[in-house]
């Protein structure tokens, strides 16, 4: 082998770094999609949801990914949030959002569920909330903003958002705080609500793909800094 020089050796390290870390990260999200997966399973099978106030702020403290729970409270039906761009069955419509004051005095965000908005000239049809909610479902993490954040500023409700963010909201709807997770109520066809849970995101075999992948470079790297290296034969 001949002996590489300090640049073949810098770019070399590089790579590798920039290939080992990008493949740890993708196996990291594989295992907490693995817990998350867990975590929801273990929620549904749930047959007595303990009450909320009992449950959330372990929940929040904990990191688990999805807690059963019953709610009882107040719904604020004036204060309806439509989270835009949200795809079912290949149509385009909002996830209703309404804050909820249960009656230990906790606010937080019930994901009601899905519904479509075929017609933007119109606003989309939203079935008729109770006035109040006792029920049970899941605690979760609201949806993932991504790169997409807008400002909720002032305008009449129901008002459409491009993300759910708890504590940008809280003061815009009067509340001193909000949870950071969200209730997902049980299904009900008779609400007129689509509910279909499941934990969001890329599935955890897509994340140890892209792992593979990136360790496979990182294989290949090495590989090919030693045949451009290699000794060549003399005649």
């Amino acid at each position: 082998m001949r002996k590489p020089s300090v640049t073949s050796w810098l770019l070399l390290i590089a790579g590798l770094a920039v290939f080992l870390t990008a493949g740890n990260w993708q196996y990291g999200r594989a295992l907490q999609k693995d817990q998350g997966v867990r975590d929801f399973a273990a929620a549904l099978a749930d047959q007595a949801p303990p009450p909320l106030a009992a449950v959330l702020t372990e929940a929040e403290r904990s990191g688990r990914a999805y807690t059963a729970a019953s709610v009882q409270g107040t719904l604020r039906r004036d204060e309806i949030l439509l989270l835009d761009n949200q795809i079912q069955g290949g149509r385009t419509g909002v996830s209703v959002f309404v804050p909820l004051v249960t009656t230990s005095g906790q606010a937080l965000l019930v994901q009601m569920g899905w519904v479509p908005w075929p017609d933007r000239r119109h606003p989309p049809a939203i079935p008729p909330l109770p006035e109040s909610l006792g029920t049970t479902g899941l605690i979760a993490a609201p949806p993932s903003p991504g790169l997409i954040r807008d400002s909720v500023g002032q305008g009449p409700f129901p008002r459409v958002l491009m993300s759910i963010e708890p504590d940008v909201l809280a003061p815009i709807l009067g509340l001193p705080s909000l949870s950071p997770k969200v209730f997902w109520p049980k299904s009900d066809p008779a609400d007129g609500f689509a509910r279909n849970w499941q934990p969001p995101g890329i599935p955890a075999d897509k994340h140890r793909g892209y792992a593979l992948q990136w360790f496979s470079f990182a294989i290949a790297a090495i590989i090919l800094f030693l045949f451009l290296h290699r000794k060549k034969k003399t005649s």
